[in-house]
């Protein structure tokens, strides 16, 4: 459960069962995030401004932390660029550097848990109308622009992609950096949305059956990756 940090030297491609970073990298943040919900959830369980704040903080640490890689390693934005030979062993495969990804899944339960416990006490109407959400028009621009920014995140970068040298350092370290937990809020918008039963033609949409495959065939080999990887 280290081989994303012993050998240093191996890059993608390369080494031996160098594809097994994820569940090692797994594992690692497995040890460290029930800490954090214990933090969370059960010391600071009457302060909901403190929970946030402290989710908040391990996003932008975890941001940061993209960010100083990125930049401090020259690394590019672009797929394939020359400098990025270091990009697997420095950045992708390291647990420090999916931190943002652990508050932002974090906050997503606490609102999965919300939803849910209004739905329980038949508080689900009042839950509504306190929600940012609560007005039809609000739920559709949100939307809309969830749809819109992963689209942007998605093609913005084809400049880099052909010509990785016209970005500059500092740009693809932003971009890098940010595109990353952007990616992650804009879907979870939609899977927020969906949960107060805004949306609803695209609740229709992926309550069809046909996605029950797909879903099951995807999470039972999310499961047995660690025995089929070996």
């Amino acid at each position: 459960m280290t081989i994303n940090f012993f050998p240093g030297y191996v890059v993608a491609n390369e080494g031996c069962f160098y594809w097994g970073w994820f569940t090692a990298c797994e594992m690692q943040l497995f040890l460290v995030i029930p800490l954090l919900v214990y933090i969370v959830e059960f010391r600071l369980k009457a302060r909901k401004f403190a929970q946030v704040l402290v989710l908040l903080a391990i996003l932008a640490v975890g941001t940061y932390i993209n960010y100083h890689v990125i930049y401090v390693n020259n690394m590019a934005a672009g797929l394939f660029a020359p400098q990025d030979i270091s990009i697997y062993k420095l950045w992708l495969n390291k647990p420090y550097t999916k931190l943002h990804s652990v508050a932002l899944g974090m906050l997503l339960a606490q609102l999965f848990l919300g939803v849910n416990q209004a739905k329980r006490d038949g508080e689900f109407e009042a839950y509504l109308r306190n929600s940012i959400f609560r007005s039809g028009w609000v739920a559709s621009f949100a939307c809309l622009a969830s749809f819109g920014l992963l689209a942007f995140l998605s093609t913005y970068p084809r400049s880099a992609n052909n010509d990785p040298a016209s970005w500059s350092r500092e740009k693809s370290a932003i971009f890098v950096s940010l595109s990353r937990p952007a990616f992650l809020m804009a879907l979870m918008c939609l899977f927020y949305l969906l949960w107060l039963n805004h949306a609803s033609g695209m609740k229709r949409f992926f309550s069809r059956r046909m996605w029950a495959v797909p879903a099951r065939l995807s999470y039972g080999m999310y499961l047995v990756f660690p025995i089929t990887s070996a």
